[in-house]
């Protein structure tokens, strides 16, 4: 499960999770944030999202923090369902100051709405189009930006 938490002294966020959540995470802004030249007039915010990207990629590939957090499996359990699994899960974490996080979080917004418009072409409401009601890069992005802009 993906957590967004503030981090000790209250200076940024921690991004953690299990490697395919942060996997998940990175591959939906990846493909929000489109390629070079896409969206001309967003380069600068696709370069700061990539900075998070970044840190996130790095994350999973344990370059960073990271924890053990228990999964809910104790011996009895392990007995009733015949089975023997980790009492931990390991988890990922990396850290975002606030001012970065903050931009991102509103860029991650306007891309969204770019890639649906993009996907959509001639759509009336691209966010409602039958090729972005189930798109999960949209959903994922989305969960990364508490302040979510889709209704």
């Amino acid at each position: 499960m993906l957590t967004i938490r503030n981090t000790a002294n209250l200076a940024g966020i921690e991004i953690s999770g299990d490697h395919q959540d942060l996997d998940t995470l990175y591959m939906a802004l990846l493909m929000i944030i489109g390629d070079e030249g896409d969206f001309p007039t967003y380069e600068g915010a696709r370069i700061r999202t990539l900075g998070v990207m970044y840190d996130v990629r790095h994350a999973f590939q344990a370059d960073r923090e990271f924890e053990f957090v228990d999964n809910g499996m104790d011996e009895d359990t392990m007995k009733l369902l015949d089975m023997i699994t980790p009492q931990k899960n390991l988890y990922y974490k990396c850290q975002v100051y606030y001012p970065e996080a903050l931009f991102v979080t509103m860029a991650t917004n306007d891309f969204i709405r770019l890639y649906a418009k993009k996907q959509a072409k001639s759509a009336t409401y691209p966010l409602m189009d039958k090729k972005n009601l189930w798109d999960s890069h949209i959903a994922t992005a989305d969960c990364f930006s508490p302040w979510s802009s889709i209704v």
